[in-house]
Formats: structure tokens, sequence, C-alpha cells
């Protein structure tokens, strides 16, 4: 008789990831319900991708700590990963009286005030990725160290920065977003992975039961919030929100037959891969759907922004990654890298 814990052959890791991979598309249609249909739970799609985020960086690049150069390699892959997509649906985003500090930060993920005080990005999804740009950042720093070093460097310094963040009060910027709770998110995605490498799995049911509970709690506290409040200012959330979706993703990534992974779902597994292009480019087609002023379209526009998505990651964003790839030389361990 096993033990809460096994370990993992080879499959069983392979069947885990296609599981993340159906989370990721959880994930993007869950900020599509928010942002269409008001569905309050939706918003957590976003702490979901943080944990998710740091648990396929920790794990994808388990085998370069410690190697020379890792980091910078590490950074220029991710950019061309990332920006290319980002940057063309910002320029679409641009409307006549954006300012051009916003645009400029905006384009180089820094958190920067406008003049009426707020903080925001040209496209309105490019706050998460400020959030993700400084966690490459600090991931990469670990990177030049051995892994045992680098990953606690990496847990420390978020951690620290966190307290920092609850201990001052930080009204920049840039400080709101590097001391913000939210990173902890990142934290439990590295966690999860540290478990995942190590060859540690739960029984299926354990696995299934983490992933209900998580999202029993999740669905609980959307229910006590029928306003979302700003997530710069509302840290709590990475308890209300964060934590289940750390269990979320450790239920998904630890059960040892792949939580949500099956060859049946491969509309799942499709959404998991546009997810990256659906998040990119919800609100612009909302927007342009809007435009219309035409009452009760929130299904076909759902439908609507995940068809665009999909569309838009096999004729945009696989089709600039494949030109980038054959002009920029990149790690064979960063070459299929998810977003």
């Amino acid at each position: 008789m096993r033990g809460v814990f096994s370990h993992q052959t080879r499959s069983d890791r392979l069947i885990v990831l296609s599981s993340i991979q159906v989370l990721r598309g959880v994930a993007a249609v869950m900020v599509v319900l928010f942002h269409v249909l008001g569905f309050q739970i939706g918003a957590a799609g976003v702490d979901i991708f943080f944990v998710i985020s740091g648990f396929i960086m920790c794990y994808t690049n388990r085998e370069v700590f410690g190697n020379a150069g890792a980091g910078v390699l590490f950074l220029k892959h991710r950019i061309l990963r990332i920006a290319p997509l980002y940057l063309l649906c910002t320029a679409v985003a641009l409307w006549p009286k954006v300012e051009i500090k916003t645009l400029v930060a905006s384009v180089f993920f820094v958190p920067i005030r406008s003049g009426d005080g707020s903080i925001h990005t040209v496209l309105a999804p490019g706050w998460t990725l400020n959030f993700e740009m400084f966690f490459y950042i600090v991931f990469a720093t670990g990177l030049m160290l051995p892994r045992k070093y680098g990953l606690s460097v990496i847990i420390m310094t978020l951690s620290v920065l966190t307290l920092i963040g609850l201990a001052t009060s930080p009204t920049t910027a840039a400080f709101l977003y590097w001391t913000n709770p939210l990173i902890l998110e990142f934290v439990f995605g590295l966690v999860i992975a540290y478990a995942f490498e190590i060859g540690k799995t739960l029984p299926p049911e354990m696995g299934m039961g983490m992933l209900a509970l998580g999202a029993l709690v999740l669905a609980a506290f959307s229910f006590s919030h029928y306003h979302t409040p700003n997530r710069l200012d509302a840290g709590y959330l990475t308890i209300g929100w964060g934590l289940p979706a750390a269990l979320i993703v450790a239920g998904a990534a630890l059960s040892d037959r792949g939580a949500l992974a099956t060859a049946q779902w491969r509309f799942p597994q499709l959404l998991g891969d546009a997810s990256y292009s659906i998040y990119l480019t919800h609100l612009l087609v909302l927007g342009a759907v809007g435009s219309f002023h035409i009452p009760h379209l929130g299904i076909p526009t759902v439908l609507a922004i995940l068809l665009v998505g999909i569309g838009v990651h096999f004729y945009v964003e696989r089709p600039i990654g494949r030109f980038l790839r054959s002009r920029f030389s990149t790690s064979p361990q960063y070459a299929q890298t998810p977003a």
C-alpha cells in the first residue's frame, strides 16, 4: 500500500503537463467570462495563470540553473515569446489621446502613473505582463546560481519584497507592483514545481479532491465580492484567490494520472495552446462587438472571442514565433517553453 506521495514515471509527467495545459485554457476562458458576462469567479483566472507561470518557468528550466549565460538566454527567449504579440495588440489598442509616457512604459513593461494618477497599460491585460516580466527578471537572477541555491534565492527575494510592501505601503507605481502580495502566487507555483520535479505525486482521488476544494473555496470567496477591487490595492486576494488557485494547480500537477488530462479533451488542449492569444485579444474583440450596441450577445461574444484568439494563435502568434526562432538562436531547453 503506497503512501500519500509516490514517484512519477516519464509518461506520468507528460500526462501532467498536458493537464496543466488544459488548466491554462480554463483560466483563459474564466477571464473571458468575467469581462463578458461579469462572472466574478472568472477574475481569478489571472491568479491561476500566475501560479502556472511559476510552475512552468521552474520546471522547464530545472536543468540550466548555474549554467553560464542561462539567465540572459532565459530573458532573451521570454522577451521573444511574450513581447511581439503584446506589442502588436498594443498597437491595435492605441487611441489618439494616449499619453506618450504610458505608451513607452507599456512597451517596456514598467508600471507608471499616468497624468490622472491611475496605473494602467495601453492594452488593458498588460498589467499582468508587468508582473510576469518582473518575475522573469528575478527568476533569471536565480538561474545564475546552482539550483539548490538559485530556487531559494528566488523564493526568498519575492517573499522579502512582499514583506517590505506590507511594511511600507508604497505608492510609487513600480514599487507597488514589485512588492505586491500577488508576486507570492509565482512562489506557490515554484513550490509545486519543486514537488513535481522530485517526482512526488498524489493518488488520483486526492489530486481531484485538492482541485475541487480549490475551486469550491475560490467560488465561495468570489461570491462574497460582488465588485472586483483594484488588484494592486487588494493584497488579501492573494489569500482569497491565490491560495485556492495554488490548490487547483497542485491538484492538476501532482495527480499521478493528470487530473485534467484526457485524450478526448482536444478542444480544452487547443484553448490552452491559444490561451495567450485569447488573453491578449479578448478585450479588443469585446470592444469591437460592443460598438454595434446589440443586446443579448453575451454567449455569442464569448464564442467569437475564443475563435478569434484561436485564429490569432495559428495565423499570427505561431508564425511570428517560428520566424523569430529562425532569426535568433535560443537554447533547446527554451525552444518549447509555453507563455
